[in-house]
């Protein structure tokens, strides 16, 4: 279904998913992604040690999206999921899924405020990736 489509859709645009380990890489990554524009706090971002980054690349190596989730056991934390268009950010998406399914993920949600008061054109991302509203109780 939608996971054969979005991969579809990234190898008909060269584009390539990289998950950079060494922390030059992340660092140098990171920068190129704020170059873009597409996210405004590199050092605060980067400062998550701990966490998990995933890179885009179209064709000719140029940064066209991320994302950063913060993993635990079989819980994972969305931070961040941007990219330059929607084919970037749901061919993003489909990877990072499977990824942290790979991993032993089992619930996956978005850090960021209530989704009643987001843009509809988020709300209808998330609807359309299968988010569904819930309230967490800690």
């Amino acid at each position: 279904g939608a996971v054969r489509t979005n991969r579809s859709h990234a190898i008909k645009l060269g584009i390539s998913i990289l998950c950079p380990s060494s922390g030059l890489a992340v660092r140098d990554s990171v920068e190129r992604l704020a170059a873009t524009g597409l996210i405004d706090n590199p050092d605060v971002l980067l400062a998550r040690t701990s966490d998990e980054w995933l890179i885009v690349l179209d064709p000719s190596e140029e940064v066209v999206g991320g994302a950063l989730v913060t993993i635990d056991r079989d819980w994972a934390m969305l931070n961040i999921l941007v990219g330059s268009s929607y084919q970037v950010r749901y061919a993003l998406h489909t990877e990072l899924v499977l990824k942290l399914r790979a991993m032993g993920v089992q619930h996956l949600f978005a850090s960021n405020e209530s989704a009643l008061v987001l843009p509809p054109g988020l709300q209808y991302l998330q609807r359309i990736l299968g988010y569904q509203v819930v309230n967490l109780r800690l």
